[in-house]
């Protein structure tokens, strides 16, 4: 499946970085459009926003329909809330966030009855090695 591959680029992408090891890619029609990185200057420069926006510029509109996006981790409230409101139709995510995880490990965005879009979403893609990617980086900051 390319999704595998996609998670497998992303990985890559930030395994080699000194900042948070999080990334995001927007895809359509199997095709990648962007593939960002946190930028952890910025509380709010979150991968899955930054993804969103390059895809929309670079596509010219805000409505993403057609779109997946995959990322190494399961996307927090603000990064869901985007996904939700720039349409996107699936996600796929690596290691899942059981103290913020929006998709679906703490809070359910994506099928939220309140939202007037519902995003697919497939949890769990190249798991432990996007968890090994995080563990390592966060017990590196603590030494």
């Amino acid at each position: 499946m390319y999704i595998y591959n996609v998670m497998k680029k992303l990985i890559d992408y930030v395994s080699s970085m000194e900042d948070i090891p999080i990334a995001a890619a927007v895809l359509r029609d199997g095709e990648i459009i962007s593939i960002q990185k946190n930028d952890s200057k910025n509380a709010i420069f979150h991968a899955e926003i930054l993804a969103i926006l390059d895809a929309a510029s670079k596509l010219s509109t805000k409505d993403l329909r057609g779109c997946e996006m995959v990322v190494t981790k399961e996307p927090c409230p603000m990064c869901m809330s985007a996904i939700v409101l720039s349409k996107i139709d699936r996600l796929y995510f690596g290691a899942r966030d059981f103290k913020m995880g929006a998709a679906e490990s703490c809070f359910k965005l994506s099928q939220d009855p309140n939202l007037n879009h519902k995003v697919e979403v497939i949890g769990g893609i190249c798991e432990e090695e996007c968890k090994a990617l995080l563990k390592s980086f966060f017990e590196k900051r603590r030494i």
